[in-house]
C-alpha cells in the first residue's frame, strides 16, 4: 500500500492573517508583525510565560535596486519526525499561546485525545506527531521518506522569486508557488529522471498551480497531449500567470518573507493530485548566493490544516484495493490520529474551538528551472454512498 502514491506531496499556496492587533488589509503578503519567521528575532509575546518569536520586519526604508529572477526547487523537507522532543523543534507560535498547561486560544474538542504540548517560545507543531502516528502505517510519511521522493525526482515544490535586488534588504519582491508532479512528466527531460541539482533540473509545473492551464502553449504533456511542443520555442506564457502569488513579499535581514492568498496544499500521487487546505500560512528563509545561483536556507512553511480538509483529501489517497473508504480499517486509524491531534482553531475568535491541526516543515530549496505544464487527469472515488472520506467529519 502507497499511501501517497510517492508521487510526491505538493504545495499549492498558503495564506497568511494579519495578525491579532496588528495592521495588515486582506491579501496582504507578508503584513509585518506576523509571527515567528526563520531567521527572525525574538520578540512579541505569546501568553502568559510564554515568549513568541518572529520573523524581521521589512524595512520600508530600503532602496529597492534591480530586478533579479531565480527559481529554486525543494531538496529537503523535514516536518519533525516523530515524538513529542522532534514536534517542538520545527514551527512557530502560530497561536500566540501557551499549552495545554498555560492559556490556549481554542478549547479542544472530545476527540481531540493525543498530545498538543507547545514547544519552546510557543511552538506550534502537531503535524509531526500526526505523521508520525501515520508512519506506523506508511513509511513514505517520514521526513526521510518524503526527502527520499524529491531525490528520486518523484515531486518537489517550486518557488519563483521575482523582482530581488540581490541585498539583504529588499522592500518589495514577488514569490509564486509552483508545485510539480515530478521529473517524468516533462518530455524534456528524456531519459533524464532524477534531478541533478546543479541548476539545470527542469521540474515540471501543475496547471492547477496557474491561472489558464497553458493552453497549447509550450505544450504540455496532460492528458490527450504528448507534450512535445515544450522542447520547442520559449517558456509556456502561462508560467508567467502563477496563481498562487505573493507579490508583496520582502527580504529583510537576509530573510525571504512571503504569505499568499490562498490555503492549500496538494498532495500528488503523480498524474492525479490530492488537494487539502492550509490555512493562515506563512513561509520565511534565508536567500544565499550559491556558485550555481541563489538558494534558499533553513526555510519554514507553517499553518493551519483543518481536520475536516484532511480526512476530505483522505478521499482521493489510492491503497493497493483502490480508494480509501470510511470503514475501511486502514481509514479508521488515520482518522484517529488526524482528528486525535487537533490542537489549533482554523481561524482565531474568542470562543473558538479547535478544528485544525499545526502545520509546519522546514525545508532547504536549490536552483532549479521552470519546464512544461502538466494538466493533470481526475481521478473519482471509487467509495459506495456514504463511504467517502470527503463527507466525513471528527465530530
Amino acid at each position: 500500500m502507497a499511501f501517497l502514491g510517492l508521487g510526491g506531496c505538493v504545495l499549492t499556496g498558503f495564506a497568511i492573517d494579519p495578525p491579532r492587533g496588528g495592521a495588515g488589509g486582506e491579501g496582504d503578503g507578508g503584513a509585518a508583525g506576523a509571527l515567528a519567521g526563520s531567521g527572525g528575532a525574538a520578540g512579541g509575546s505569546g501568553g502568559a510565560g510564554c515568549g513568541s518569536r518572529r520573523w524581521p520586519d521589512r524595512d520600508v526604508d530600503a532602496a529597492d535596486g534591480e530586478d533579479i529572477d531565480f527559481t529554486v526547487a525543494l531538496q529537503r523537507i523535514d516536518h519533525g519526525g516523530e515524538g513529542d522532543a522532534a514536534a517542538s523543534t520545527i514551527g512557530y507560535d502560530l497561536d500566540g499561546e501557551c499549552g495545554p498547561d498555560g492559556p490556549r486560544s481554542c478549547t479542544r474538542p472530545s476527540f481531540a485525545d493525543r498530545p498538543a504540548s507547545d514547544g519552546p517560545d510557543g511552538i506550534d507543531n502537531n503535524l509531526a506527531r500526526m505523521f508520525g502516528a501515520f508512519s506506523v502505517l506508511e513509511s513514505s510519511l517520514t521526513s526521510e521518506g518524503l526527502s527520499a521522493g524529491i531525490a528520486a525526482g518523484e515531486w518537489t515544490i517550486l518557488l519563483a522569486v521575482r523582482g530581488y535586488d540581490g541585498t539583504a534588504d529588499d522592500p518589495q519582491v514577488s514569490v509564486a508557488i509552483l508545485p510539480s508532479p515530478g521529473f517524468r512528466f516533462d518530455p524534456c527531460n528524456g531519459e533524464t529522471d532524477v534531478p541533478q541539482w546543479d541548476g539545470t533540473d527542469r521540474w515540471p509545473v501543475h496547471a492547477t498551480s496557474l491561472l489558464d492551464d497553458g493552453g497549447d502553449a509550450g505544450g504540455g504533456d496532460g492528458a490527450g497531449g504528448d507534450g512535445a511542443g515544450a522542447c520547442v520555442g520559449e517558456r509556456d506564457p502561462a508560467l508567467n500567470r502563477p496563481r498562487f502569488v505573493d507579490d508583496n513579499a520582502y527580504v529583510a535581514n537576509g530573510t525571504l518573507v512571503a504569505s499568499l492568498p490562498v490555503a492549500g496544499i496538494t498532495l500528488s500521487g503523480g498524474d492525479v493530485p490530492v488537494t487539502i487546505t492550509l490555512s493562515s500560512g506563512f513561509i520565511t528563509a534565508r536567500v544565499e548566493a550559491g556558485e550555481r545561483g541563489w538558494t534558499l536556507r533553513d526555510g519554514l512553511l507553517v499553518g493551519r490544516w483543518p481536520s475536516n480538509d484532511v480526512l476530505d483529501a483522505m478521499s482521493n489517497i489510492a491503497t493497493a484495493n483502490g480508494s480509501l473508504c470510511v470503514g475501511d480499517s486502514l481509514y479508521t486509524e488515520l482518522k484517529r490520529a488526524v482528528c486525535g491531534f487537533v490542537d489549533i482553531a482554523t481561524n482565531d475568535v474568542p470562543t473558538a474551538v479547535c478544528d485544525a491541526i499545526s502545520f509546519a516543515v522546514a525545508f532547504d530549496a536549490l536552483p532549479a528551472e521552470l519546464g512544461a505544464v502538466h494538466r493533470s487527469t481526475t481521478v473519482p472515488t471509487t467509495c459506495p454512498a456514504g463511504q467517502d472520506p470527503a463527507d466525513d467529519t471528527c465530530d
